[in-house]
């Protein structure tokens, strides 16, 4: 006797169409069926659909693992059961499902999501194309799901479950606010079939572009699907910290596999520890799969041991592991090369389009005129979409712009996080962005350090300002108040209007107008032209995703700013003009002019004077020479040592932008002497994964070399004081390069308070200035604001200075950094100092 309505499903199936069981039951396992099945045909008349979208999917893609001739099989069986609703209901029985009620599937969802997700229809035509594409889509991804959780021991449970939801969300109606929400993720994804990979590409455009949380499971599902990533269970196959030797460079790995069979050497798999819920969320926030921060990201580890010491561990095929590793890299390198990012915003012949529409719609006679909402004019509207597109903010915030009627060119403050249009000069004024935490600064760091501007003011282009000041007289006219909003309907309101603009706008060019391309459009231009993201955040006020933590360390000048505005104004400008055949280029903005405001700095506080550097260095130096001369008295081995080793470690903190750790530069062999280059772990892991390169002019590795030689003679001096520490100086790896001593000739450890401790009374500052101070000389020299991001630390996933995908080469970053790095350690007076080895 058949137990469930699924077999009595199968047999029906089988029977009426005269094919096999396994076809049925293959669908419902496609499917993801649950063993009582319900409401059948609703369900195969919206798989139906998809299943015909999907055939088309799978026949544009290179490596989909469905076959074209099984899909057609279960077209066939879909449409049957789809048109056959009543034949079902006698065989099956009723299923007691209401399907008027806010929710029908209650207590179902759970356990069965891709199954439900395709009980709901999108309600509307013009955006249910595009929903039953997502839905073919995601069925193939859970098809490749479902293949590795059987072969891969992979669970991919929590991505299913999110991913579904949204398929789900988008097409219920019943939460009438969250579902209109929702409908602009439809409407920029593509009604026609495509390739996965394209899907995934143009997915994943859109999450690097959006702040939107349902874009980034989106693009991580199709992410894992695409790369074959993701899924990772919790259970760890962690060596041993006494087997880790180095992490394997991916450019060796071809040579390694194809060495010979008796190499002695391993590849384990290793996996970062559990991070708390807290670090989860923000880093989820942040694009990355809970499937892989819950059980830790794989890397490969080069292991070396003797024959009889090889132990057998969890299984792991080193090829697979490279290929996997590599897949991985390359997918968000180019992510991270911010190619993708292209695709979010206008080609130059649509932002033409976009300009003309709205310069006709703000030069026309009437002010009046509302041809897109009872509430917003014209011209009202134009003088909107101007200012969202030429500040690259949001809707949200350009509403809240604030109108500015003070004569002075350059106010002292506007209020923190404001926007302000000033109607008499024509210009934004900004004020900085609030990073995440604020370093408190006393009065005696205050002296060190560069003082920076309250607001940045920007010169808006003469064809821009002329529409939205006529918006302003329009609406203004005769009040008498110093401050009002530029714009003070509800964002309701505005999006409505802007809605059916976009409607028009694409029905006339048939291009693919979106509010988030256009607000986002603007600050590509602005990249560009800067070469950094943290520059282009603080002249928009819009943090970028890859300027959140750099911020901290940024402070350009007013100038460099104003001009970079003008600079991607006016040749953004030009290119429309030329586009649209206007008879003469418009008037271009003019550089900034010289004065006080000109070279204040804009952005963090923390930026040290290269004076006060200058006198750190001289100060470090008559230290050190005061205590040479104390030879003989009772704690000069000891302070004589604490102050080299002070000096030494401030220089490499002001040549490669160390940060203020526990032991910096842990071991010696971190050096190649011979390149200069050097391997920072300055705020990484034990599996070495975020460490970084820098680069060490010459003078340092010679002022290294005498360190080491230092210590060795150090540890000569205290085999009598201190047997124990002496031979762990010359023999043990557990004591750290750079190291302090108590007066009892016990080992010190260089933490950032004892630093801040020993500095407060002549160098009285927050102990990571060294890293503003380098990240804004560099980039006053030029340097690539992209480079910099490396030399930083600050680099993302696929741009690891030892992956085969990196988008720059260690020897090439050495090749930009050397001569302004040298430039900078000479101007602040560094030299070699001798320690014991002799007297100066």
């Amino acid at each position: 006797m058949l137990e469930t309505n699924s077999e009595l499903l199968v047999e029906l199936l089988a029977s009426e169409l005269e094919i096999s069981k396994t076809e049925p039951s293959s669908l419902l396992l496609f499917i993801n069926a649950p063993p009582d099945v319900f409401a059948v045909a609703r369900v195969m008349s919206n798989l139906k659909d998809a299943l015909l979208v999907l055939a088309k999917v799978v026949a544009l893609s290179t490596d989909a693992e469905l076959e074209v001739d099984q899909l057609s099989v279960w077209i066939k069986i879909s449409t049957w059961a789809a048109e056959n609703e009543q034949k079902l209901s006698e065989v099956l029985g009723p299923d007691n499902i209401d399907h008027e009620k806010s929710q029908p599937l209650h207590g179902r969802i759970g356990d069965w999501p891709l199954y439900c997700a395709l009980y709901y229809r999108h309600p509307n035509d013009e955006n249910r194309a595009q929903h039953v594409h997502l839905t073919a889509q995601f069925l193939l991804v859970a098809h490749a799901y479902r293949a590795r959780e059987a072969s891969e021991d992979r669970d991919y449970a929590n991505s299913v479950m999110e991913t579904t939801r949204l398929v789900r969300l988008l097409a219920d109606i019943q939460q009438k606010r969250a579902f209109d929400e929702r409908q602009n993720i439809l409407t920029e994804l593509p009604s026609e079939a495509v390739s996965q990979l394209d899907f995934a590409h143009i997915v994943q455009a859109r999450a690097d572009s959006s702040d939107s949380d349902h874009w980034r499971i989106l693009a991580r599902a199709m992410r894992h699907a695409v790369t074959n990533s993701g899924g990772l269970r919790r259970a760890t196959t962690e060596a041993p910290a006494s087997d880790r030797k180095t992490i394997i460079n991916l450019e060796d790995i071809d040579e390694f596999l194809d060495s010979s069979s008796g190499a002695i050497t391993h590849i384990t798999r290793m996996r970062s520890p559990m991070l708390s819920n807290k670090i989860v969320s923000e880093m989820i926030h942040d694009g990355l799969s809970p499937d892989e921060l819950l059980s830790g990201t794989e890397h490969l580890i080069f292991t070396e041991r003797d024959e009889q010491e090889k132990r057998q561990r969890r299984a792991f095929t080193p090829q697979a592991g490279a290929m996997r590793t590599r897949g991985l890299a390359k997918a968000i390198s180019m992510r991270n090369q911010s190619l993708s990012m292209r695709w979010g915003g206008l080609s130059l012949w649509e932002t033409a389009s976009l300009h003309n529409q709205l310069f006709t719609l703000a030069d026309n006679e009437s002010n009046s005129a509302n041809d897109f909402h009872p509430d917003v004019s014209n011209l009202e509207l134009a003088a909107l979409m101007l200012s969202i597109y030429w500040t690259a903010n949001p809707l949200k915030s350009v509403i809240d712009i604030r109108l500015s009627t003070k004569k002075t060119r350059y106010p002292k403050t506007i209020g923190a996080g404001k926007r302000h249009f000033s109607t008499l000069h024509k210009q934004w004024l900004l004020a900085p962005l609030k990073p995440k935490y604020i370093s408190s600064l006393t009065d005696e760091s205050k002296a060190h350090l560069v003082a920076t501007g309250p607001v940045l003011v920007l010169q808006i282009h003469s064809e821009i300002s002329s529409r939205i000041a006529r918006w302003k007289d329009a609406k203004h006219k005769g009040e008498a108040a110093e401050e009002t909003k530029l714009f003070s309907q509800t964002e309701e309101i505005y999006q409505e209007a802007i809605q059916q603009l976009l409607i028009k706008l694409n029905s006339q060019t048939l291009a693919r107008f979106t509010l988030k391309r256009i607000e986002s459009d603007f600050s590509h231009h602005l990249y560009h032209t800067c070469r950094d993201w943290v520059e282009v955040s603080l002249i928009t006020g819009v943090m970028h995703g890859q300027s959140d933590v750099a911020i901290h360390y940024a402070a350009p000048q007013m100038e460099k700013l104003y001009n970079a505005y003008g600079k991607t104004c006016n040749q953004l400008m030009n290119s429309i003009s030329e586009e649209l055949s206007w008879p003469e280029l418009p008037v271009p903005i003019l550089p900034m002019e010289q004065c006080v405001q000109a070279k204040l700095r804009f952005g963090c506080r923390t930026l040290l004077k290269p004076d006060s550097v200058r006198e750190l260095v001289q100060n470090l130096k008559t230290r050190y020479r005061e205590r040479l001369r104390q030879v003989g008295t009772k704690n000069y081995l000891v302070e004589l040592h604490n102050i080299f080793t002070l000096y030494v470690m401030l220089m490499l903190h002001f040549t490669t932008g160390y940060r203020a750790v526990k032991d910096p530069l842990y071991s010696f062999s971190h050096i190649d002497l011979k390149t200069g280059l050097v391997v920072i772990s300055d705020k990484d892991a034990d599996d070495w994964y975020h460490s970084r390169l820098a680069w060490l002019p010459k003078q340092v590795c010679d002022q290294l070399l005498m360190y080491a030689e230092h210590c060795r003679l150090l540890s000569q001096r205290l085999m009598i004081l201190n047997r124990n520490l002496a031979d762990s100086i010359l023999t043990s790896e557990s004591t750290p390069f750079l190291f302090l001593l108590d007066e009892q000739f016990q080992q010190g450890t260089l933490r950032p308070a004892e630093l801040k401790k020993r500095l407060e009374t002549f160098f009285p500052v927050p102990i990571n200035v060294n890293r503003a101070y380098l990240r804004n000389r560099l980039r006053d020299m030029g340097v690539d604001g992209e480079v910099v991001r490396l030399f930083m630390g600050h680099w993302d996933m696929g741009q690891e200075p030892y992956s085969r995908n990196s988008s720059l080469s260690p020897l090439e970053f050495k090749r930009v950094i050397e001569e302004p790095i040298t430039e900078i350690f000479k101007g602040d007076g560094w030299s070699v100092l001798r320690g014991i080895c002799r007297d100066d």
